[in-house]
């Protein structure tokens, strides 16, 4: 049998192809709304404008997710805005302990067999993972927040409580920075709570100048795109903040 050679025309010109703007702030934005019956090996160009927030409110749930797409598609991002996960929370200082700081959340989650092919022109990080608290009987610290969130929604600085003299709460962070450091002082004692990570960083550890026995870890950052069986190709502009995997 013979092959016409218009063949691969012909499918060209019936592959499907989306074209979706994001102009507004999002959170938590899921591709598959917008995209309806998606087919095998279609084509879905996705632009968010400049001065758009992409993010996220909870760190269980990425800023822009594809959703559950058939196997094969390709999603072209031309990002010029800001795509981020959600901060991690800073740890909680006591008299005699410490809590971590919790984890930040990812930027861009992808579903199994669905290509992404991003063009940055703006940000996209994972959320920073969030400070150590600090605590001993005298000073006692809260860890900061990571960088992320939404545009009106932000990580949270940990407490602190029971020390016997000298208590600071940790900063909470900003869309693109952690929470810089609170320090707890009382005579030659300095106390203080890990600084939040920025996007795609981890949180610090809390510590302490004359005591380093209660602190807390940072926690992790989230990634700049969980690839969850899926495929990534950077094209070109700013590098992402955070890991692809």
């Amino acid at each position: 049998m013979t092959i016409p050679a218009n063949i691969p025309a012909v499918m060209l010109a019936l592959k499907q192809v989306f074209n979706i703007v994001i102009s507004a702030n999002t959170d938590q934005y899921l591709l598959t709304n917008d995209v309806i019956n998606a087919q095998v090996g279609a084509e879905i160009n996705v632009t968010v404008n400049a001065g758009v927030v992409v993010g996220s409110s909870t760190t269980g749930v990425a800023g822009f997710r594809s959703g559950a797409l058939p196997s094969g598609i390709t999603v072209n991002l031309v990002n010029n805005g800001t795509i981020v996960g959600m901060g991690g929370n800073g740890g909680i200082g006591y008299n005699g302990s410490a809590t971590n700081g919790t984890n930040g959340g990812d930027a861009i989650s992808l579903s199994s067999g669905v290509t992404l092919k991003l063009t940055n022109n703006g940000i996209v990080g994972g959320g920073g993972g969030g400070g150590g608290g600090q605590g001993n009987r005298d000073v006692a610290a809260g860890g900061s927040g990571g960088a992320g969130g939404t545009n009106s929604i932000k990580s949270v600085g940990g407490g602190a409580a029971s020390a016997a003299h000298a208590l600071a709460s940790g900063n909470g962070g900003n869309l693109t920075s952690g929470g810089v450091s609170a320090h707890a002082i009382f005579s030659w004692q300095d106390g203080y709570g890990g600084s939040g990570g920025n996007l795609g960083q981890a949180g610090g550890v809390g510590g302490c100048n004359v005591d380093t026995s209660y602190f807390g870890s940072g926690g992790s950052p989230g990634k700049a795109v969980a690839l969850n069986g899926g495929a990534f190709t950077f094209v070109s502009g700013s590098a992402v903040q955070g890991v692809v995997a």
